[in-house]
Formats: structure tokens, C-alpha cells, sequence
């Protein structure tokens, strides 16, 4: 997930970047404001924004779709769930800055540029323009890292760099939020896990993060460094694969009372948040996976729940060497 993120906003200080260079060929000789717009991919009103992106993939019969409600992007189709907010915004960010590279009137028919039936094309709704318009993605030019483009229904055509195309080469799986705990880190007050033979807790008061499981280390201070480590390894649980087409019971799948579950506490506003773990799936090397108050499967890798209690086992270890005890 953090190498797409990081390929996202890459790609979009490279476009913006690439086209301002090409806009300002000198200092002395500024574009005038009406050139600038007018190559400007996606102009916006002045209040405006996109609230909604579909992706099409015309060859493969296929189409995702991105929400904007209220500040929230979600996935609407082919399922629905909360999106990745980076990932979402980033295409959002890329549409909305990104400017044209030369603006052309064709000389031939519209499939000798891969623009009368495109392989991808994108559609785009703006809170004050819900008419849905197309952009079209064409063949690459033969002049530098390129490609044609054009808005469905206008008689132009423009050429935009490639890797803006690449941008929404994206995976459903690569565009919902695969994140099982959103509480914000520096929010986190309490972590307990439990199940799969362990028994742990840790609680965040006045002094900073202590021990409260097991009972012999109750009270024992965490090493800023534990905490750290700790905090991230929570935060590294991520959603391996999604189980849309999954119609068993949950305790078919392992869920039941008493099941193993790791739960974090945030501040009274922000409530807690449960995974549920269930039964492994030995051919995905993972466990079934259920968030508290949902009732869509996952699974979670189980290299992920080992080196968790991995290491907390060793704080265990060095904690009571530290203070002495010994069982």
C-alpha cells in the first residue's frame, strides 16, 4: 500500500511539474492567464470539485467507480466500501492539475489515434456539473512518453504524459481503504489481544504506555521504543484479500464467543475497534478476518498476526528479566 501511495503523489509532482516546465519555456515570457486554462486538462469553477470518478476498461468489460460524499471517498462499484483516501485523492488531485501538453485538430478519423472506441476512458461528475463527462485515453504518440487523449464529444484532441494514464491503471483491491484499524495512532489509549493461547494488555495513562496482562507485569513500564514498535505493528494490519462472494455463517468460518481478536481503545468520541480473527485459511497463509459492527469477510496474513505477538513475546521476555520476575 505505501509504495502506491508513494507512486501516486510521485506521479503527480512529476505531471504538474513536467507541465509547468513546458508552460514557462523562459522567465522573461510567462504564459498569459487564458493559455494556462485553456490547457488546463480539467478546468474548475472557482468552489468546484470532482465527486465523481469511474474508471473503464473497455477491454476487459470493466468499471470502478469512486464517490465523493461529503469529504468521504467510497467505493461504489462493483462493490461497496470505504476507499482508500490517499488513493482517492490522488487521482482526484492528478485530474484536477494536470494540464495538456499541445492542443490538436485531427487530420484523420478518430480511430487512427485509438480515440473512437477507447480502451480506458474516465468518467468525471464535479459537485456543479453532475452531467458525467468522458476523458479518452487513445494510442501512445510517437513523439515522447505521450499519449492522445480527448473529452468525449469535442473536436480536439491533446496529447497528455503517459504516466497519467498509468495512474488509473488500478486494481478494485488497490482502491478500498485495506486498513483494519483507522483510529489515529496518537489517539490510541488502550490494545488488547487475546486468543491464540495469549492473553495481552496495554494501557496509555498519565505516566505513558504500561503493562495491564498479564497480572505478574501489571504496572511494568513500556520502552518508548516498544511502544513504537508495538503501535506500528497494530497499525501494519492490513486486509490481505476481501471475501465479497463469502455466504458461510460466521461460525462456519471460526468466528464464535471467545474467538481470538486483537481490540484497541481511542478517546470516548473515537469508541474502539475490533479485529476478529477466525479460522486459518492454510492456502492464503492467513486467518478469516471480521471488524467489529461490519459483516464483510477478509483475511489477514498470518505472518503479520505472528510477528506481532512475535514481539511482544519478546518484551514479555525482556520486561521480566528486567524487573526480576520469575516464573
Amino acid at each position: 500500500m505505501k509504495s502506491s501511495v508513494t507512486v501516486i503523489f510521485l506521479l503527480l509532482f512529476v505531471v504538474v511539474a513536467g507541465f509547468y516546465v513546458y508552460l514557462m519555456p523562459s522567465e522573461n515570457a510567462p504564459p498569459p492567464p487564458e493559455v494556462v486554462r485553456a490547457l488546463r486538462l480539467l478546468p474548475l469553477e472557482a468552489g468546484d470539485e470532482i465527486v465523481l470518478i469511474e474508471i473503464i476498461d473497455a477491454e476487459e468489460g470493466k468499471s470502478i467507480m469512486l464517490e465523493n460524499n461529503e469529504g468521504t471517498w467510497e467505493l461504489t462499484k462493483p462493490v461497496r466500501d470505504t476507499a482508500d483516501i490517499l488513493m482517492a485523492e490522488g487521482l482526484e488531485k492528478v485530474l484536477a492539475l494536470s494540464s495538456k501538453a499541445r492542443r490538436l485538430v485531427p487530420d484523420k478519423e478518430w480511430s487512427e489515434y485509438g480515440l473512437l472506441n477507447p480502451k480506458v476512458k474516465i468518467g468525471i461528475e464535479t459537485r456543479k456539473k453532475r452531467e458525467r463527462r468522458f476523458l479518452y485515453f487513445g494510442d501512445a504518440a510517437p513523439i515522447g512518453d505521450f499519449v492522445f487523449a480527448r473529452w468525449e464529444g469535442e473536436k480536439e484532441y491533446f496529447l497528455l504524459n503517459a504516466d497519467l494514464m498509468r495512474a488509473f491503471d488500478r486494481s478494485v483491491y488497490s482502491l478500498r481503504e485495506k486498513r483494519i484499524f483507522r483510529t489515529l495512532r496518537k489517539d490510541i489509549e488502550k490494545i488488547r489481544i487475546q486468543g491464540l493461547d495469549v492473553d495481552y494488555e496495554f494501557v496509555n495513562n498519565e505516566q505513558g504506555w504500561v503493562w495491564s496482562e498479564p497480572i505478574d507485569l501489571l504496572g511494568e513500564e513500556l520502552t518508548k521504543r516498544q511502544v513504537d514498535e508495538l503501535l506500528s505493528q497494530i497499525r501494519e494490519l492490513y486486509v490481505k484479500d476481501f471475501l465479497d462472494g463469502e455466504s458461510r455463517a460466521k461460525e462456519e468460518l471460526g468466528f464464535k464467543l471467545g474467538s481470538s481478536a486483537v481490540r484497541i481503545w481511542g478517546h470516548p468520541e473515537t469508541g474502539s475497534e475490533i479485529l476478529y480473527l477466525g479460522d486459518e485459511v492454510p492456502e492464503k497463509d492467513a486467518y478469516y478476518g471480521l471488524r467489529s459492527g461490519e459483516s464483510r469477510y477478509f483475511v489477514v496474513a498470518r505472518g503479520n498476526i505472528r510477528s506481532l505477538l512475535e514481539i511482544i513475546e519478546t518484551f514479555v521476555i525482556r520486561t521480566r528479566e528486567g524487573s526480576g520476575v520469575v516464573l
